[in-house]
């Protein structure tokens, strides 16, 4: 798996769409990267015509930020609870989506 082989390097890896969810369009962003021993896997959604609350700063409330210890568990988080495949995420350059340091 590529997207592990990156994870394993401390790349931060990441995905971002426009989904719709219960007839609502939902900007969706997701990362995963290894910081120390800990994995950690940033996920959110917006709704968006929300969007604007990102460049506000008032959109904490939908981030979350969840830290594991084994690349099993990051991947039984996507398996599990975002239900996509990890290999859709790709390495990121210049702006990363998260910050690991929190």
């Amino acid at each position: 798996m590529k997207s592990v082989a990156f994870i394993q390097k401390g790349k931060q890896i990441g995905f971002e769409e426009i989904r719709e969810k219960n007839n609502v369009k939902i900007y969706f962003s997701v990362a995963v990267q290894k910081w120390g021993q800990k994995y950690k896997i940033y996920h959110m959604e917006l709704e968006k015509d929300k969007f604007f609350l990102i460049f506000e700063g008032l959109a904490e409330e939908t981030e979350k930020i969840i830290q594991v210890d084994t690349v099993e568990e990051v991947l039984n988080y996507f398996d599990n609870v975002l239900h996509m495949d990890i290999e859709k995420l790709h390495p990121l350059k210049g702006q990363k989506i998260f910050n690991p340091r929190f």
